[in-house]
């Protein structure tokens, strides 16, 4: 939760023969020319192995020295994001994949070499390994920096929102309600009553070119309008979701999008429905914009969305948040509190989420979803989100302190 291969040096080593019928002068000047060869092709893999580890080094320093990693995502990766856009633009399928299959296809080949004993274990453990670290050092230079940045309340310059049941019955009503308008007015031909066959069938629709066009340029205009405080960088306009080759083993694992970071890609679900795709849609955007957390990634989804002047991105952002604000309700509030407040959301809201979630769960393959979910919550922790996949959930911590302020603002 990876790009085009190019030519490694070393890895394709010129052919020699070494056994010659008779001996000339000739023949030992030429014997002499591979040694020199040899020479500077191993003071070459020394300089670019030693800029390999420098930089690796830098990343380590970046997790340790406080703003380094601010600093990186404030003024070094908006240059190198706009460099891999407008690289990568004009291709149309997945490069994060494509680098996948080269990575695979590349060990793949190394192994054979020393199966067929035509390359060293220890040559090839060395190319392996030299290839990793190259990997590493792009995946962080390119985008992983950003793990390292300042929080979201650290550059919003608040508090996280301390918790009072009073404040936090008035948000949830509050939701509720905008969540049941928001419904009305992207379908308003809809009515409580309305026919369950309709819902469900509207609930899984995917979405045509036309509307994914729409949302996409709305969405990617109200993110380059956001206060420069926060700290997203801009972001092309050429930047499109690309068509996958394994979209299948995506909805196996229960991933409706990803950012990828070795070319500041966006890739969604290609059975993404409509509902959920300006959502989805506005939370990978946050990635490429530099946003390395989940939850605030969640979070400009919601701000975004429910900001927005298309009725379907609105009631995409309440929906999104949706999953968070219920698990909130039910851990926070007594029962029969919980109970009255999901009755005040529309029938035909819950009926709809409950038909989506039966849609992914005959796409989701429980022992290959449980493996990506025990590596990719490996990884988050590894890079300092230190809960993990429940860093999605912590997204209420943010909107709850925009509340907070709102609701604080209006009652003076």
């Amino acid at each position: 939760m990876l790009r085009p291969g190019r030519h490694v040096p070393g890895l394709f080593l010129p052919f020699r023969d070494v056994s010659f019928p008779f001996f000339t002068p000739n023949m030992l000047m030429l014997q002499k020319i591979p040694s020199a060869h040899k020479k500077s092709g191993n003071k070459k893999h020394l300089i670019r192995r030693s800029i390999a580890i420098l930089m690796a080094a830098l990343v380590i320093a970046a997790q340790i020295i406080d703003g380094l990693g601010e600093w990186y995502a404030q003024n070094l990766y908006p240059i190198l994001s706009a460099v891999f856009q407008t690289l990568t633009a004009w291709i149309p399928f997945s490069c994060e994949e494509l680098l996948a299959m080269v990575v695979l296809f590349g060990l793949i080949f190394c192994m054979l070499r020393v199966f067929q004993k035509k390359q060293k274990i220890s040559a090839a453990l060395l190319l392996i390994g030299e290839g990793i670290l190259w990997l590493y050092v792009w995946f962080y230079w390119g985008w992983g920096l950003n793990y390292f940045r300042s929080s979201y309340f650290e550059r919003a310059d608040i508090r996280p929102a301390a918790y009072h049941e009073d404040s936090f019955r008035h948000f949830l009503t509050y939701y509720a309600t905008q969540l049941n308008e928001s419904y009305q007015a992207a379908y308003p031909g809809s009515a409580i009553g309305q026919d369950s066959i309709s819902i469900r069938t509207e609930a899984t629709r995917l979405p045509t070119e036309v509307e994914t066009e729409l949302w996409q340029a709305q969405l990617h205009r109200i993110f380059n309008t956001l206060p420069l405080r926060y700290g997203l960088c801009r972001t092309s306009r050429e930047v499109r979701p690309k068509s996958l080759w394994f979209n299948k083993l995506y909805s196996s694992v229960g991933v409706m999008g990803y950012m990828g970071p070795f070319f500041c890609e966006m890739q969604l679900n290609e059975v993404l429905p409509a509902s959920q795709y300006p959502f989805t849609y506005a939370h990978e955007l946050s990635h490429v914009s530099g946003v390395s957390s989940e939850a605030e990634a969640n979070y400009w989804a919601y701000r975004s969305c429910t900001g927005a002047s298309v009725p379907i991105i609105r009631y995409s952002g309440y929906l999104g948040l949706l999953p968070y604000a219920a698990s909130t309700a039910r851990r926070l509030l007594d029962t029969e509190t919980y109970r009255r407040w999901t009755a005040s959301i529309r029938p035909e809201i819950l009926l709809q989420a409950q038909t989506r979630n039966q849609y992914w769960q005959e796409r989701y393959s429980p022992t290959i979803g449980a493996i990506q979910d025990m590596f990719y919550n490996w990884y988050l922790k590894g890079n300092k989100i230190t809960s993990g996949t429940k860093n999605y959930g912590e997204v209420m911590s943010m909107v709850l302190a925009d509340w907070n302020i709102t609701f604080s603002d209006s009652s003076q």
